[in-house]
């Protein structure tokens, strides 16, 4: 269950502390309109580092908002900055140096940050942060802060298998009892779906995540 939380000032300044300065200007700037969740997130709770983002559009019109408000940004313009839109993806390398990428996402009927945290499919990336409030599920936040992988959902096996190993190479465990969880639910994932059914959209069980960083 997701969390809204008002944190400390102690813990609210670690935030802060712990993003990338651009990240923080563009939440205050941008308020109510982007959300910073996933991977980022987790690791400022498992100490470990960072460099790619994801802040989540919660607007209607992310053309025009990607176009005529975030890239004409001052924040932005500061920077030698590079960036490729592929639908509803923007991705942004800031620095000459490409010391930070940002990915600005987009996800279909998800506009509030309770809708975004729950589309993940690991509870260590159901972390989340405004600018001002945190918003979490607390079991990802205790497996965060033990660097636990803890499967959700599966509804892309294949990245799901990618995002597992990528977390288990950053230094987060996997039980046995964990591993058994997502195969079952990997198995109930392919029993759902008729394979056989000639209209059935096989693909869609290989579909990958949207955001390119698997975070």
């Amino acid at each position: 269950m997701i969390t809204k939380m008002k944190l400390s000032k102690r813990n609210e300044v670690k935030i802060h502390n712990s993003l990338y300065y651009t990240v923080n200007r563009l939440l205050q700037e941008f308020k109510g309109e982007l959300f910073l969740a996933g991977g980022a997130m987790s690791t400022i709770f498992s100490h470990l580092p960072s460099s790619d983002y994801d802040l989540f559009y919660l607007g209607n019109d992310f053309d025009k908002f990607t176009t005529e408000k975030l890239l004409m940004s001052p924040t932005v313009m500061w920077y030698d900055r590079k960036y490729r839109k592929d639908n509803k993806v923007l991705n942004l390398t800031l620095g000459k140096n490409a010391f930070s990428k940002l990915q600005i996402i987009q996800l279909d009927n998800c506009n509030t940050p309770e809708k975004i945290l729950d589309n993940f499919d690991m509870f260590q990336c159901m972390i989340g942060w405004d600018g001002e409030h945190m918003f979490a599920d607390r079991i990802g936040l205790r497996a965060a802060m033990k660097k636990e992988i803890k499967i959700a959902k599966v509804e892309y096996p294949l990245i799901a298998m990618k995002r597992l190993l990528k977390y288990r190479d950053k230094g987060y465990s996997l039980s046995d009892k964990n591993m058994v969880d997502f195969l079952e639910k990997v198995h109930v994932r392919l029993l759902t779906h008729n394979l056989n059914d000639p209209n059935s959209d096989v693909q869609n069980l290989w579909k990958p995540y949207i955001g390119a960083n698997d975070d």
